[in-house]
């Protein structure tokens, strides 16, 4: 396990947005989706202990929820969020 993700854990301190009601929040913005999210304070709590990051546009969305709320904009690297690229070795030659 790494580090916590305190970067994300601090915005949500001041945005004055609790785990539940960020997981609330997402779940909202993708009500209308094709595949609408269905996430909890737990997972917000395994986002921050264990430094993960949720699927597909959640980032994106969080970035949006948050930064309204501190009325500034945010990007993923405010948030800890950015994902990193694994490469692979060539086969071969």
């Amino acid at each position: 396990m790494g580090e916590p993700n305190i970067l994300l854990d601090s915005l949500l301190s001041e945005a004055g947005i609790s785990h539940a009601g960020l997981a609330a929040r997402i779940n909202a913005a993708t009500s209308t989706a094709r595949r609408p999210t269905r996430y909890d304070h737990t997972a917000v709590v395994r986002w921050i202990r264990d430094n993960a990051i949720p699927r597909g546009d959640v980032p994106e969305i969080i970035c949006e929820i948050v930064g309204a709320k501190v009325g500034r904009s945010l990007s993923l690297s405010d948030f800890g969020m950015i994902r990193r690229t694994r490469h692979r070795a060539a086969a071969g030659g």
